[in-house]
């Protein structure tokens, strides 16, 4: 039993470290386990395959803390419970704002509030704070504002737990058996645990590995930094407090501490420049570097598009020259302005790529189709609402028909009972009859729709005769062309979304009829019920090939130590960015609740320092070439200046050249 902490800076290769020793040690007596943050699972999976031999892959195994907890609930019986999903959180969150909202000060004004809720109730969990904790500081606080706020929390809280009693269990309660559960099995008893590549850990986490090195033959857990020396303005300052509280964890547990490993080489860059630049990109009193440059590169863009549209000619260019694409990566601060124009510009330069982005199920079609569906009764059958469901591209009419209904109700007012209650009567004899033909067989089912909606109350016979239309109308069907269209046109990865997203959306309207049985609602709350519910649950994607440029964002994506990255729209306010929303408690809240006890996640100060170790780790991912770039103007033609970065680099290289595709006048 023994904890030992690998230490160094970026590119010093802790991570190779890990997996060369794992390598030598793999002699069958002891089961080694990796546990990685859950988007780095599946880089660290390839990194160990590509090490270790095929035969020796059943005496390691990569973990997060979720699979553990998945693994242990399956030895202890936690299973028996239903897995309550993002989706189903979200709906009942709204369930009990909607009841509770004359009771709540803050939180029952806005649908808005949900996620802010949802959030907030995650990291109650993650930090193991109980009601009971709310309640007896809310007792002892000296601050009205706050004392509101912990009622609102206390309220909600209350009635989310007494729903999941005995029926459901979610995500962070997993972790919560597994810290309880952990030290009374034997499944991880003795053996080796790596824990790499996370920043820092909450509560669950501590309390997890605190369990691990009482029952593990070794814990090594890699940091980020290169002494345990604490500053007060440093940029591993938020590594060394967690390797602090870890190693304090140890000793006030009588576990053994190794002497920490500190590994000194930069093995990652192939040249001077970019070692440089790991150097003293995040210092304040920086090394100048007076040789020419020829691997860092700044361009000047006038904007967004033309922005993209250089990054791509100069991908185009380095492949030409050798590179692959899988060893280019783009990263942004900016992912939702930028992704969109990676997909239209790249594709016009065909550049394969992959988004690491984690779409909203609201954003794809099918669920686009039946918004658009709900959407026709709430706005009382507006021509706007009618046209956007025949577009929708799941209803059977040829696009001229489309067009001839869209024309004949704008130049005859028809909206309301008009598109439902009577054959249309005026105009071209030749074309009405047609017209008419299409409004019963298209039109009318849906009016059906309402009817049983209007007849039934309650969520789960809503339900019913939502999927019985679904069915009836061939929309799984129609759901399957469009896959194949896509997989013959070679856009896999939006053909797979369209494969899981009919599955997804059965499985939301089953756990809605699960969670709320048979309750009674209007049909106002349960399309609101609904909406919440599709906006919530994410449509995850992985690489569909194997060579692709990736392109993330800079807290998110874990970049695998790529040749050449593209880092985007680095200006003022973005490099690091302005952070102006606090949560549900700011920063005075945060601090109060610390000096009782109650420790919550990190305040705006400690964000903006684990933001900017992020933008460190971006500017020390890639091997070869580094290319900043930032614009003069956004996509609506409004000034940007460049961040502190631009000026920093050009102060550090002073033979740096920055190029522009802006035309002097």
């Amino acid at each position: 039993m023994s904890l030992r902490l690998i230490c160094g800076r970026a590119g010093t290769g802790k991570s190779d470290f890990c997996l060369e020793e794992i390598k030598n040690n793999l002699d069958g007596n002891r089961k080694i386990y990796i546990i990685t943050p859950e988007q780095y699972s599946f880089t660290e999976e390839k990194k160990l395959l590509a090490k270790i031999d095929s035969g020796s892959t059943m005496d390691v195994e990569v973990l997060t803390f979720a699979r553990m907890a998945y693994r242990l609930l399956s030895e202890v019986g936690g299973k028996t419970k239903t897995t309550l999903s993002k989706s189903g959180k979200a709906m009942l969150i709204y369930d009990i704002v909607e009841r509770r909202k004359k009771d709540l000060c803050f939180l029952g004004k806005s649908k808005e509030n949900i996620e802010l809720i949802d959030n907030f109730l995650t990291e109650l969990k993650k930090h193991r704070v109980s009601l009971d904790d709310l309640n007896s500081v809310k007792q002892d606080i000296d601050n009205p504002y706050l004392e509101k706020k912990l009622e609102d929390i206390i309220t909600i809280y209350d009635e989310y737990n007494k729903l999941l009693v005995g029926k459901y269990i979610e995500e962070n309660d997993k972790l919560e058996i597994l810290v309880d559960q952990l030290d009374k099995t034997d499944i991880f008893k003795d053996c080796i645990f790596y824990i790499d590549e996370f920043t820092g850990f909450t509560k669950q986490e501590y309390e997890i590995i605190k369990k691990l090195m009482k029952i593990a033959h070794r814990v090594n857990i890699t940091i980020t930094t290169d002494n345990l020396d604490m500053q007060e303005y440093d940029l591993f300052r938020l590594n060394k407090e967690t390797a602090d509280k870890l190693l304090y964890i140890a000793k006030n547990n009588n576990i053994e501490c190794d002497k920490t490993v500190f590994l000194n080489t930069l093995y990652r860059f192939e040249n001077e420049e970019l070692a440089h630049l790991e150097q003293n990109i995040e210092n304040n009193t920086y090394k100048t570097y007076m040789d020419n440059v020829e691997n860092i590169s700044v361009l000047f863009s006038q904007n967004p598009y033309s922005e993209i549209e250089e990054v791509a000619k100069e991908i185009t260019r380095l492949v030409k020259h050798g590179y692959r694409y899988r060893d280019i990566a783009v990263i942004s601060q900016q992912l939702d302005t930028y992704s969109s124009l990676c997909k239209a510009i790249f594709n016009t330069y065909n550049i394969p790529m992959f988004i690491d982005e984690k779409k909203k199920l609201n954003q794809n079609i099918f669920a686009k189709y039946i918004l658009s569906l709900l959407e026709i009764y709430s706005s009382n059958w507006s021509y706007e609402s009618v046209m956007q469901y025949l577009k929708s591209g799941f209803i059977d009419i040829e696009d001229n028909w489309i067009y001839e209904i869209e024309n004949y109700a704008r130049k005859y007012g028809i909206k309301g009972s008009k598109w439902y209650k009577e054959d249309w009567n005026i105009g071209e004899e030749e074309k009405l009859e047609y017209l008419n033909k299409i409004r019963k067989e298209k039109i009318m089912p849906v009016a059906e729709l309402k009817e049983k909606f209007s007849e039934n109350k309650t969520i789960e016979a809503m339900n019913v005769a939502l999927y019985n239309f679904l069915i009836e109308n061939n929309v799984e069907e129609t759901l399957k062309k469009k896959q194949e269209r896509l997989e013959q046109k070679g856009n896999l990865e939006l053909a797979k979304e369209q494969e899981v997203a009919w599955n997804i959306v059965i499985n939301i309207l089953d756990e809605m009829s699960s969670l709320f049985e048979n309750k009674k609602i209007s049909f106002s709350n349960y399309r609101e019920l609904l909406k919440i519910g599709l906006s919530e649950n994410g449509l995850g994607a992985i690489p569909q090939t194997q060579d692709e440029v990736i392109i993330g964002d800079v807290s998110r994506t874990k970049i695998d130590e790529v040749k050449a990255i593209f880092i985007l729209g680095v200006n003022d306010g973005v490099y690091p960015s302005i952070r102006k929303d606090e949560g549900f408690l700011n920063d005075s809240d945060r601090e109060l609740l610390k000096d009782k006890n109650i420790e919550l996640a990190k305040g705006t100060l400690e964000n903006l320092y684990e933001e900017v170790f992020s933008i460190y780790k971006v500017f020390t991912s890639a091997r070869e070439k580094i290319y900043v770039s930032y614009c003069s103007a956004d996509n609506e033609g409004k000034a940007l200046r460049p961040s502190i970065y631009i000026t920093k680099l050009k102060n550090i290289f002073t033979n740096l050249k920055e190029k522009s595709d802006i035309s002097e006048n």
